[in-house]
């Protein structure tokens, strides 16, 4: 290149340049002049109030025009909400959705588009989960951008929301609108949102950004109420996730709720396996209520094989399952008050010896014992693989559960006593009701295995009578 040629491509470059820059900033000084206000509007909804529901969760922004265009977005969810961890979707299930819609100088009009949460399985350390946020046409489904969302926080301090836009949207301006959606669960049955186990009000915040680093922080009170619980006899409550209770009787109505935690109760663990992240449950009410109390819980098939229902009575883990629904994962109990409950399988079963099975074949359950007989108690222990086994600490217990005239009554421990262990795996005891001085009525017999009931197939009762 001659020296001659190297001045003229100088010059024309100097005086592009120089042509270039003042529209650049003539550019960049009218958005900053005109973006002077960001005031988004800002609401969230929740589908499905009843405490513990997996219910979608609706949150929008809304602009008008003139505002400065949004571009980042953190969604404060207050403690009491649980959001599962990214490991538990598959790569690319959709977990939530949404629309927004935005003005197009391009095209001087308004344009809308559709929203979808994607799970990604690339999790940043301290976060819970990674959403990738698609922005699509409406009509073709190509995605135009692709939005990194970041999840964070746990049920007791709370969750965070981060919506991050790393690119400048040429040609877009207010009014917007943007609707975002995350669903309960997703189209393959996975949790995605739970709602708080306890009814009360909760505060749901927004700060967002926008195009110039304005700043403005929103807020909106849900209040959930739990379950309503009517007056009524056999009144049935349900408390989301398949989980409900039934009252014998409400004389007084109120609300009713139900806790959840993955943190044994200050009495402990039972004797019972519970599952990967399992729950304890705790049901209150300010309804006036009177059991017996039919409670139902699910269970996941995969990690319970043999589902039981316990219900924790005076520092015990008592088995309390009458039934279990294996179509729909549930297993249900019956009990006459309220704490903590659980859903596990039996580190221990209790295999009754011939003659009592046949009593129970004959006579039913429970069968009837004079005042002045005795009954012999012989019975293995079995583990969850149905081998004897010989743990320490076995005892049996006697509680009356009804009276005379067959009312239901708050449960009485009658007797407690040790029991020997014959020819290495044969425990066995006598009771003698006349001894014992029971008074007439029905009672249950309970063999534990340190603080828990051992699982008992069939479950032995006896109906004390007259001589």
């Amino acid at each position: 290149m001659s020296v001659g040629s190297f001045k003229r491509s100088f010059f024309l470059s100097v005086l592009v340049s120089l042509l270039i820059f003042p529209i650049l900033t003539l550019g960049l000084l009218s958005k900053t002049a005109l973006a002077v206000n960001f005031d988004p509007s800002f609401g969230v909804n929740v589908t499905d109030t009843t405490a513990g529901a997996t219910s979608n969760v609706t949150s929008s922004i809304a602009q008008v025009t003139g505002d400065d265009l949004l571009r980042n977005t953190t969604f404060h969810v207050p403690a009491g909400w649980n959001i599962s961890d990214g490991s538990s979707f598959a790569q690319d299930e959709v977990v939530g959705n949404g629309t927004f819609s935005e003005f197009n100088t391009n095209i001087n009009q308004v344009f809308s588009g559709n929203l979808v949460f994607r799970n990604d399985l690339t999790i940043q350390p301290g976060d819970k989960a990674h959403w990738l946020l698609d922005v699509t046409d409406p009509v073709s489904g190509f995605v135009f951008l692709t939005l990194d969302t970041y999840v964070s926080g746990d049920i007791s301090s709370g969750h965070t929301i981060q919506i991050v836009r790393n690119v400048n949207l040429p040609h877009i301006i207010t009014p917007a609108q943007f609707e975002f959606t995350f669903f309960g669960k997703t189209a393959s049955n996975t949790t995605v949102f739970t709602n708080p186990p306890l009814a009360g009000n909760y505060l749901w915040s927004a700060d967002m950004t926008s195009e110039n680093g304005l700043s403005a922080s929103k807020s909106q009170t849900l209040s959930m109420p739990g379950s309503m619980t009517p007056t009524g006899t056999n009144v049935e409550v349900g408390l989301g996730n398949d989980t409900s209770v039934i009252f014998d009787s409400v004389s007084t109505a109120g609300v009713t709720t139900i806790a959840t935690s993955e943190t044994a109760p200050p009495e402990g663990t039972g004797q019972f396996q519970l599952a990967p992240g399992g729950t304890y449950y705790d049901f209150n009410s300010t309804a006036t209520f009177s059991c017996p109390c039919t409670i139902t819980l699910p269970y996941d098939p995969v990690a319970t094989s043999d589902p039981r229902l316990y219900h924790l009575e005076d520092g015990v883990w008592v088995d309390r399952t009458t039934s279990v629904d294996t179509v729909n994962h549930t297993v249900t109990g019956v009990v006459s008050s309220f704490s903590f409950f659980a859903v596990g399988t039996p580190n221990f079963n209790v295999s009754w010896e011939k003659q009592i099975e046949k009593r129970i074949e004959k006579d039913g359950n429970p069968f009837e014992l004079k005042e002045n007989q005795n009954l012999n108690l012989k019975f293995n222990i079995l583990d969850p693989n149905g081998q004897i086994v010989t743990p320490e600490n076995v005892t049996v217990e006697i509680w009356q559960i009804k009276d005379e005239a067959g009312n239901e009554i708050t449960p009485v421990q009658a007797v407690t006593f040790d029991v020997d262990l014959k020819k290495k795996d044969d425990y066995r005891a006598k009771l003698k009701a006349k001894k014992a001085e029971f008074v007439l009525g029905t009672y249950e017999i309970r063999v534990l295995v340190g603080n828990t009931t051992a699982s008992q197939s069939p479950t032995a009762g006896v109906e004390l009578v007259g001589k």
